[in-house]
Protein backbone atom coordinates (compact mmCIF):
# COMPACT_ATOMS: atom_id res chain seq x y z
CA UNK A 1 0.00 0.00 0.00
CA UNK A 2 0.94 3.71 -0.65
CA UNK A 3 0.28 7.22 0.60
CA UNK A 4 2.45 9.51 -0.95
CA UNK A 5 2.81 13.48 -1.82
CA UNK A 6 4.06 13.54 -4.99
CA UNK A 7 4.42 16.13 -7.74
CA UNK A 8 2.75 16.65 -11.61
CA UNK A 9 4.87 19.32 -13.91
CA UNK A 10 3.11 20.80 -16.51
CA UNK A 11 4.45 22.99 -18.80
CA UNK A 12 7.78 22.15 -17.90
CA UNK A 13 6.47 23.77 -13.90
CA UNK A 14 6.80 21.88 -10.86
CA UNK A 15 3.77 22.20 -8.74
CA UNK A 16 3.49 20.23 -4.87
CA UNK A 17 0.31 18.36 -3.93
CA UNK A 18 1.08 17.71 -0.47
CA UNK A 19 -1.68 14.58 0.69
CA UNK A 20 -1.66 12.50 3.90
CA UNK A 21 -4.96 10.43 4.85
CA UNK A 22 -7.28 13.39 3.86
CA UNK A 23 -10.70 12.56 2.39
CA UNK A 24 -10.72 12.65 -1.29
CA UNK A 25 -12.64 15.74 -2.98
CA UNK A 26 -14.12 13.67 -6.14
CA UNK A 27 -16.10 10.80 -7.11
CA UNK A 28 -13.92 8.00 -8.50
CA UNK A 29 -15.51 6.43 -11.65
CA UNK A 30 -13.61 2.83 -12.27
CA UNK A 31 -13.99 2.34 -16.40
CA UNK A 32 -13.20 -1.44 -17.34
CA UNK A 33 -14.35 -1.52 -20.45
CA UNK A 34 -11.57 1.27 -22.18
CA UNK A 35 -8.00 1.01 -21.58
CA UNK A 36 -4.72 2.45 -22.97
CA UNK A 37 -1.52 0.98 -23.32
CA UNK A 38 1.52 1.31 -21.15
CA UNK A 39 5.17 0.36 -22.60
CA UNK A 40 8.17 -0.26 -20.10
CA UNK A 41 11.21 -0.60 -22.58
CA UNK A 42 14.35 -3.55 -21.41
CA UNK A 43 15.95 -0.65 -19.55
CA UNK A 44 13.39 -0.14 -17.49
CA UNK A 45 12.20 -2.86 -16.78
CA UNK A 46 15.87 -3.94 -15.90
CA UNK A 47 15.92 -1.41 -13.66
CA UNK A 48 12.34 -2.67 -11.78
CA UNK A 49 13.80 -5.98 -12.03
CA UNK A 50 17.18 -4.90 -9.62
CA UNK A 51 15.05 -2.88 -6.96
CA UNK A 52 13.06 -6.05 -6.21
CA UNK A 53 15.61 -8.36 -5.99
CA UNK A 54 17.72 -5.57 -3.96
CA UNK A 55 14.18 -5.47 -1.28
CA UNK A 56 12.55 -8.55 -1.77
CA UNK A 57 10.61 -8.28 1.48
CA UNK A 58 10.52 -4.43 1.31
CA UNK A 59 8.02 -1.87 -0.29
CA UNK A 60 9.70 0.51 -2.63
CA UNK A 61 8.27 3.56 -3.98
CA UNK A 62 9.36 6.57 -6.01
CA UNK A 63 8.81 9.34 -8.79
CA UNK A 64 8.30 7.53 -12.36
CA UNK A 65 8.48 9.79 -15.35
CA UNK A 66 6.89 9.31 -18.70
CA UNK A 67 5.91 10.48 -21.97
CA UNK A 68 2.85 10.22 -23.95
CA UNK A 69 1.63 9.69 -27.37
CA UNK A 70 -1.40 10.93 -28.96
CA UNK A 71 -4.45 12.61 -27.24
CA UNK A 72 -5.95 11.04 -24.10
CA UNK A 73 -9.42 10.18 -25.75
CA UNK A 74 -7.74 8.84 -29.41
CA UNK A 75 -8.14 4.91 -29.33
CA UNK A 76 -3.92 4.98 -30.07
CA UNK A 77 -3.23 6.66 -27.24
CA UNK A 78 -0.23 4.86 -25.46
CA UNK A 79 1.94 6.30 -22.32
CA UNK A 80 5.86 5.10 -22.54
CA UNK A 81 7.87 4.86 -19.10
CA UNK A 82 11.39 6.56 -19.58
CA UNK A 83 12.88 6.10 -16.05
CA UNK A 84 12.01 6.01 -12.73
CA UNK A 85 13.76 7.34 -9.00
CA UNK A 86 13.38 4.93 -5.91
CA UNK A 87 12.90 7.32 -3.08
CA UNK A 88 12.19 5.08 -0.12
CA UNK A 89 12.20 1.54 1.10
CA UNK A 90 9.58 1.28 3.56
CA UNK A 91 7.94 -2.01 5.10
CA UNK A 92 6.40 -4.86 3.82
CA UNK A 93 3.72 -3.32 3.81
CA UNK A 94 4.06 0.45 3.49
CA UNK A 95 5.74 2.48 2.03
CA UNK A 96 5.76 6.58 1.66
CA UNK A 97 8.15 9.64 0.49
CA UNK A 98 8.19 13.28 -0.23
CA UNK A 99 9.44 14.67 -3.90
CA UNK A 100 11.91 17.23 -3.01
CA UNK A 101 15.09 18.36 -4.21
CA UNK A 102 16.66 14.82 -5.09
CA UNK A 103 13.75 14.07 -7.63
CA UNK A 104 14.21 17.54 -9.29
CA UNK A 105 17.66 16.91 -9.40
CA UNK A 106 17.47 13.69 -10.59
CA UNK A 107 15.21 14.82 -13.95
CA UNK A 108 17.31 17.83 -14.95
CA UNK A 109 20.83 15.81 -14.50
CA UNK A 110 19.02 13.17 -16.57
CA UNK A 111 17.02 15.59 -19.11
CA UNK A 112 13.67 14.26 -17.63
CA UNK A 113 12.44 18.19 -17.89
CA UNK A 114 9.74 17.20 -20.78
CA UNK A 115 8.03 13.97 -19.07
CA UNK A 116 5.40 13.95 -17.19
CA UNK A 117 5.97 12.84 -13.16
CA UNK A 118 3.72 10.02 -12.24
CA UNK A 119 3.79 7.27 -9.08
CA UNK A 120 6.03 3.55 -8.73
CA UNK A 121 5.72 1.65 -5.90
CA UNK A 122 5.93 -2.19 -5.27
CA UNK A 123 4.52 -5.02 -3.52
CA UNK A 124 7.28 -7.00 -3.00
CA UNK A 125 6.07 -10.71 -2.29
CA UNK A 126 2.32 -9.74 -2.69
CA UNK A 127 0.63 -9.43 -6.13
CA UNK A 128 0.10 -6.13 -7.78
CA UNK A 129 -3.23 -5.13 -7.21
CA UNK A 130 -4.85 -1.71 -6.42
CA UNK A 131 -5.59 -1.84 -2.33
CA UNK A 132 -7.88 0.56 -0.70
CA UNK A 133 -5.20 2.99 0.00
CA UNK A 134 -4.17 2.96 -3.74
CA UNK A 135 -7.57 3.77 -4.88
CA UNK A 136 -7.65 6.53 -1.97
CA UNK A 137 -4.28 7.77 -3.60
CA UNK A 138 -6.29 8.13 -6.81
CA UNK A 139 -8.86 9.88 -5.45
CA UNK A 140 -6.65 12.48 -3.88
CA UNK A 141 -4.06 12.98 -6.38
CA UNK A 142 -6.53 13.21 -9.33
CA UNK A 143 -8.67 15.64 -7.62
CA UNK A 144 -5.59 17.74 -8.29
CA UNK A 145 -3.89 17.28 -11.52
CA UNK A 146 -5.33 16.72 -14.93
CA UNK A 147 -4.21 13.44 -15.11
CA UNK A 148 -2.41 10.23 -12.57
CA UNK A 149 -0.57 7.66 -13.75
CA UNK A 150 -0.01 4.92 -11.04
CA UNK A 151 2.35 1.76 -11.83
CA UNK A 152 2.34 -0.77 -8.85
CA UNK A 153 4.78 -3.72 -9.74
CA UNK A 154 5.95 -6.85 -7.52
CA UNK A 155 8.60 -9.68 -7.27
CA UNK A 156 6.70 -12.07 -9.60
CA UNK A 157 3.62 -12.11 -11.92
CA UNK A 158 1.89 -8.90 -13.77
CA UNK A 159 2.05 -5.28 -13.11
CA UNK A 160 -0.43 -3.21 -13.02
CA UNK A 161 -1.39 0.50 -13.52
CA UNK A 162 -4.12 2.93 -13.94
CA UNK A 163 -4.24 6.59 -15.05
CA UNK A 164 -7.15 9.42 -13.60
CA UNK A 165 -8.59 11.80 -16.09
CA UNK A 166 -10.01 15.31 -13.70
CA UNK A 167 -13.34 15.26 -15.51
CA UNK A 168 -16.22 18.19 -15.11
CA UNK A 169 -20.16 18.26 -16.43
CA UNK A 170 -21.63 21.70 -16.99
CA UNK A 171 -25.18 21.76 -15.39
CA UNK A 172 -27.39 24.11 -18.20
CA UNK A 173 -31.06 23.53 -17.60
CA UNK A 174 -34.51 24.80 -15.75
CA UNK A 175 -35.34 23.66 -11.95
CA UNK A 176 -38.88 23.04 -11.19
CA UNK A 177 -40.17 23.88 -7.39
CA UNK A 178 -43.18 21.81 -6.84
CA UNK A 179 -45.10 20.36 -3.15
CA UNK A 180 -47.42 17.99 -2.18
CA UNK A 181 -50.25 19.36 -0.67
CA UNK A 182 -53.59 18.53 1.10
CA UNK A 183 -55.88 15.62 -0.76
CA UNK A 184 -52.44 14.79 -1.98
CA UNK A 185 -52.50 17.50 -4.62
CA UNK A 186 -48.64 18.28 -6.41
CA UNK A 187 -48.72 22.04 -6.52
CA UNK A 188 -46.34 23.23 -9.39
CA UNK A 189 -44.64 26.35 -7.38
CA UNK A 190 -41.89 28.37 -9.97
CA UNK A 191 -39.02 27.70 -11.42
CA UNK A 192 -35.83 28.67 -11.62
CA UNK A 193 -32.59 28.26 -14.36
CA UNK A 194 -30.01 26.05 -12.77
CA UNK A 195 -26.50 26.41 -14.12
CA UNK A 196 -23.21 24.60 -12.17
CA UNK A 197 -20.77 22.19 -12.66
CA UNK A 198 -20.14 18.77 -11.24
CA UNK A 199 -16.71 17.48 -11.06
CA UNK A 200 -16.05 13.98 -10.95
CA UNK A 201 -12.91 11.38 -11.65
CA UNK A 202 -12.28 8.63 -14.41
CA UNK A 203 -10.01 5.91 -13.64
CA UNK A 204 -8.41 3.61 -16.65
CA UNK A 205 -7.01 0.44 -16.30
CA UNK A 206 -3.45 0.53 -18.84
CA UNK A 207 -2.38 -2.71 -21.04
CA UNK A 208 1.01 -2.84 -19.50
CA UNK A 209 3.64 -4.01 -22.39
CA UNK A 210 7.08 -4.80 -20.80
CA UNK A 211 10.14 -5.55 -22.97
CA UNK A 212 12.29 -8.24 -21.23
CA UNK A 213 15.32 -6.38 -20.00
CA UNK A 214 18.78 -7.94 -18.41
CA UNK A 215 19.40 -10.03 -15.82
CA UNK A 216 22.68 -8.22 -15.06
CA UNK A 217 23.02 -6.44 -11.48
CA UNK A 218 23.03 -2.79 -11.03
CA UNK A 219 25.43 -1.83 -8.51
CA UNK A 220 23.81 1.69 -8.47
CA UNK A 221 20.77 0.08 -7.16
CA UNK A 222 22.51 -1.26 -4.80
CA UNK A 223 24.13 1.71 -3.51
CA UNK A 224 21.04 3.71 -3.65
CA UNK A 225 19.41 1.76 -1.46
CA UNK A 226 22.09 1.53 1.14
CA UNK A 227 21.94 5.25 1.46
CA UNK A 228 18.12 5.60 1.56
CA UNK A 229 18.65 3.05 4.29
CA UNK A 230 21.43 4.85 5.94
CA UNK A 231 19.07 8.27 5.60
CA UNK A 232 15.88 6.14 7.62
CA UNK A 233 18.03 4.87 10.43
CA UNK A 234 19.00 8.19 10.65
CA UNK A 235 15.76 9.55 10.63
CA UNK A 236 14.48 6.83 13.08
CA UNK A 237 17.04 7.90 15.65
CA UNK A 238 16.05 11.44 15.37
CA UNK A 239 12.41 10.59 15.77
CA UNK A 240 13.02 8.79 18.87
CA UNK A 241 14.46 11.71 20.65
CA UNK A 242 11.71 13.50 19.65
CA UNK A 243 9.20 11.41 21.09
CA UNK A 244 10.81 10.91 24.19
CA UNK A 245 7.41 10.25 26.77
CA UNK A 246 6.85 11.08 30.05
CA UNK A 247 5.16 7.45 30.30
CA UNK A 248 7.67 5.99 32.94
CA UNK A 249 7.15 8.68 35.07
CA UNK A 250 4.22 7.95 36.48
CA UNK A 251 2.63 5.15 38.94
CA UNK A 252 0.64 3.48 37.55
CA UNK A 253 3.21 1.91 34.65
CA UNK A 254 4.77 -1.20 35.04
CA UNK A 255 7.82 -2.47 35.02
CA UNK A 256 9.18 -3.23 31.36
CA UNK A 257 10.36 -6.34 30.51
CA UNK A 258 13.19 -5.40 28.51
CA UNK A 259 15.37 -2.64 28.88
CA UNK A 260 15.08 -0.42 25.94
CA UNK A 261 18.28 1.81 26.97
CA UNK A 262 20.56 2.43 24.25
CA UNK A 263 18.48 0.33 21.78
CA UNK A 264 19.65 1.64 17.98
CA UNK A 265 16.12 1.23 15.61
CA UNK A 266 17.23 -0.26 12.53
CA UNK A 267 15.88 1.62 9.46
CA UNK A 268 11.98 1.36 9.49
CA UNK A 269 9.46 3.36 7.85
CA UNK A 270 9.36 6.30 10.11
CA UNK A 271 6.16 5.71 11.65
CA UNK A 272 4.47 6.03 15.32
CA UNK A 273 3.14 2.57 15.15
CA UNK A 274 5.76 0.22 13.44
CA UNK A 275 9.53 1.56 14.02
CA UNK A 276 10.13 -0.59 16.86
CA UNK A 277 7.94 -3.74 16.61
CA UNK A 278 11.43 -5.73 16.21
CA UNK A 279 12.02 -4.70 20.14
CA UNK A 280 8.32 -6.48 20.79
CA UNK A 281 7.92 -8.87 23.70
CA UNK A 282 8.16 -12.29 23.81
CA UNK A 283 4.64 -12.68 22.64
CA UNK A 284 3.81 -14.45 19.14
CA UNK A 285 2.46 -11.52 16.62
CA UNK A 286 -1.31 -11.40 16.28
CA UNK A 287 -4.05 -9.30 15.68
CA UNK A 288 -5.03 -8.82 19.25
CA UNK A 289 -1.34 -8.32 20.28
CA UNK A 290 -1.38 -5.27 17.88
CA UNK A 291 -3.95 -3.61 18.46
CA UNK A 292 -3.12 -3.88 22.32
CA UNK A 293 0.00 -2.13 20.99
CA UNK A 294 -1.15 0.33 19.03
CA UNK A 295 -3.68 1.60 22.36
CA UNK A 296 -0.58 0.98 24.24
CA UNK A 297 1.14 3.40 22.06
CA UNK A 298 -2.04 5.75 21.18
CA UNK A 299 -3.07 6.42 24.86
CA UNK A 300 0.71 6.71 26.19
CA UNK A 301 2.82 8.87 23.57
CA UNK A 302 4.79 5.83 24.18
CA UNK A 303 7.42 4.76 20.77
CA UNK A 304 8.25 1.98 22.83
CA UNK A 305 5.16 0.88 24.35
CA UNK A 306 4.26 -3.03 23.76
CA UNK A 307 1.27 -5.08 23.89
CA UNK A 308 3.19 -6.56 27.37
CA UNK A 309 3.27 -2.96 28.88
CA UNK A 310 -0.49 -2.51 27.58
CA UNK A 311 -1.61 -5.73 29.64
CA UNK A 312 0.38 -4.81 33.03
CA UNK A 313 -0.37 -1.03 32.80
CA UNK A 314 -2.87 -0.10 35.60
CA UNK A 315 -5.65 1.47 32.85
CA UNK A 316 -7.89 2.72 35.43
CA UNK A 317 -5.39 4.70 37.30
CA UNK A 318 -3.62 6.29 33.98
CA UNK A 319 -6.81 6.90 32.43
CA UNK A 320 -8.33 8.58 35.52
CA UNK A 321 -5.45 10.11 36.84
CA UNK A 322 -1.83 10.21 35.26
CA UNK A 323 -2.63 10.60 31.46
CA UNK A 324 -3.64 14.21 31.78
CA UNK A 325 -0.45 15.18 33.51
CA UNK A 326 1.65 12.91 31.51
CA UNK A 327 0.10 14.63 28.13
CA UNK A 328 0.53 18.46 29.34
CA UNK A 329 4.38 17.51 30.30
CA UNK A 330 4.65 15.85 26.88
CA UNK A 331 2.74 18.91 25.01
CA UNK A 332 1.78 21.63 26.69
CA UNK A 333 3.86 25.04 26.68
CA UNK A 334 3.45 25.30 30.56
CA UNK A 335 6.19 26.42 33.79
CA UNK A 336 8.79 26.85 31.29
CA UNK A 337 8.05 23.34 29.07
CA UNK A 338 8.62 24.04 25.58
CA UNK A 339 7.67 21.01 23.75
CA UNK A 340 8.82 19.27 20.76
CA UNK A 341 5.75 18.86 18.94
CA UNK A 342 2.42 19.93 19.92
CA UNK A 343 -0.59 17.67 20.46
CA UNK A 344 -2.36 18.48 17.20
CA UNK A 345 0.78 17.29 15.43
CA UNK A 346 0.47 13.85 17.16
CA UNK A 347 -3.19 13.58 16.11
CA UNK A 348 -1.89 13.88 12.61
CA UNK A 349 0.88 10.95 13.39
CA UNK A 350 -1.62 8.99 14.30
CA UNK A 351 -3.94 10.07 11.22
CA UNK A 352 -0.83 9.40 8.89
CA UNK A 353 0.51 6.08 10.27
CA UNK A 354 -2.10 4.00 12.06
CA UNK A 355 -2.67 0.84 10.16
CA UNK A 356 -6.47 0.98 8.12
CA UNK A 357 -7.30 -2.57 9.12
CA UNK A 358 -6.96 -2.09 12.84
CA UNK A 359 -8.51 1.31 13.22
CA UNK A 360 -12.14 -0.18 13.66
CA UNK A 361 -11.00 -2.60 16.92
CA UNK A 362 -8.78 0.21 17.83
CA UNK A 363 -12.14 2.86 18.09
CA UNK A 364 -14.36 -0.13 19.26
CA UNK A 365 -11.95 -0.88 22.69
CA UNK A 366 -11.22 2.77 23.30
CA UNK A 367 -14.71 3.44 23.21
CA UNK A 368 -14.52 0.48 25.64
CA UNK A 369 -12.40 1.67 27.84
CA UNK A 370 -14.45 5.03 28.17
CA UNK A 371 -17.70 3.43 28.94
CA UNK A 372 -15.08 2.06 32.04
CA UNK A 373 -13.06 4.26 33.44
CA UNK A 374 -14.20 7.46 31.87
CA UNK A 375 -13.21 10.34 29.07
CA UNK A 376 -10.45 12.83 29.51
CA UNK A 377 -9.58 15.64 26.97
CA UNK A 378 -7.08 14.21 25.44
CA UNK A 379 -8.98 10.82 24.71
CA UNK A 380 -11.50 12.98 23.74
CA UNK A 381 -9.96 14.38 20.59
CA UNK A 382 -8.17 10.90 19.91
CA UNK A 383 -11.62 9.43 19.80
CA UNK A 384 -12.76 12.32 17.23
CA UNK A 385 -9.28 11.33 15.33
CA UNK A 386 -10.07 7.47 14.60
CA UNK A 387 -14.14 8.69 13.88
CA UNK A 388 -13.01 10.41 11.01
CA UNK A 389 -10.46 7.84 9.83
CA UNK A 390 -13.80 4.95 10.11
CA UNK A 391 -15.94 8.00 8.04
CA UNK A 392 -13.22 8.07 5.64
CA UNK A 393 -12.15 4.47 4.80
CA UNK A 394 -15.28 2.35 5.80
CA UNK A 395 -18.57 4.49 5.85
CA UNK A 396 -18.76 6.15 2.90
Amino acid sequence: MYQNPYYYPTSNMMTPYLTSREKPSLNLVQLEDVSYKLNIPDQVETKIRNWCAECPNEEWSGTLFYKVNGAFNDENFEITVVDFLVCDIGTSAFTSYEFGENSFGYMVDNDLMDCYCGLIHSHDSMAAFFSGTDVNTLKLEGAKTPHFLSLIVCNNGPYVARITKRCKNELVGVKNKSFISFNDTTIEDGSTEATGTEEFLEAYNLDINVTIGTTKKDETVSKLAKEIRKRKQEEAKEAAKRFDSNFEKFDSVPNRKFDYTGRTPSYKEPSLFNRWDEYEDDYKPNYNLNVDKYLARILTGDLFASAMDWKLLDKSRWIKEDMEDAFDMQFSITNGNTPDYTFEYYLSIIEETLPIDVIPSVYKQLTKLVAVFGCNVYISEIIDTLKALLEMFYYE
